[in-house]
């Protein structure tokens, strides 16, 4: 059986982010219960690259880059150019 320094998944953590992250993370987090979105990227980041590349992607390569479904590839581009709509009528 190895021995190692860390308890569980402290040893996990340094073994993916290095020894002195981990105690970082340690101090700042210990005794909390943490839980990761299953998305990296926010929202507002995501829509802002739809908006960028909705004129030269494909709903379906939109979706794969970004990880939604084309149907909501969809509602965000509707959402966008109903923003610009508005924006554009005052």
């Amino acid at each position: 059986m190895k021995m190692t320094k860390f308890n569980g998944i402290y040893d996990e953590l340094t073994d993916l982010v290095g020894e002195k992250i981990t105690e970082i993370l340690y101090q700042q987090y210990k005794g909390m219960k943490i839980n990761f979105p299953s998305r990296l990227l926010s929202r507002d980041y995501q829509k802002e690259y739809i908006r960028d590349h909705m004129d030269t992607m494909s709903i379906r390569e939109l979706a794969f880059e970004t990880g939604y479904s084309e149907r909501n590839i969809q509602r965000i581009i509707k959402e966008i150019r109903s923003e610009e709509a508005l924006v554009n009528n005052h």
